[in-house]
């Protein structure tokens, strides 16, 4: 009974087995497709990913190469005698054991402006007052 069963499984699948192994095939490979796929797009978001880090990375050397270059220029001892100049002229700031010692200076007297005489009416009055003199009189 079980070669009868075994015969009848066969003869019932021996049609349709290559269609079988082919739809296994097929998805067996589809499975493959996908998941290579998904590594693809996965490896491009890091190299991505990379990418910016690498920019972040260069950005972030230049400014440190432009701090240092600051700490260099600011580290001379010539910066330093113009902070204390400015610090002592500007803010009234000293030294420990310094005296600070402020002069009001007083400001220069404005020079007196002498009245100027006024113009002595000697000649006759100018054209164009006489014209408003006589204009005025037909209003």
């Amino acid at each position: 009974m079980t070669d009868r069963i075994y015969t009848s499984i066969s003869e019932w699948l021996g049609p349709i087995r290559g269609r079988i192994m082919i739809g296994f095939v097929l998805i067996v490979g589809m499975y493959f497709v996908l998941s290579f796929g998904e590594q693809a797009w996965r490896a491009q978001e890091l190299e991505s990913d990379v990418a910016e880090r690498k920019a972040e990375i260069t950005e972030l050397r230049q400014k440190r190469d432009s701090l240092e270059q600051q700490i260099q220029a600011y580290d001379s001892d010539q910066y330093e005698t113009y902070v204390a100049q400015i610090a002592r002229r500007d803010l009234n700031l000293a030294f420990p054991g310094e005296t600070v010692m402020l002069v009001r200076w007083n400001e220069a007297p404005t020079p007196a402006v002498e009245n100027e005489p006024e113009p002595e009416a000697d000649g006759p009055p100018p054209n164009w007052q006489r014209w408003m003199d006589i204009l005025a009189r037909r209003s």
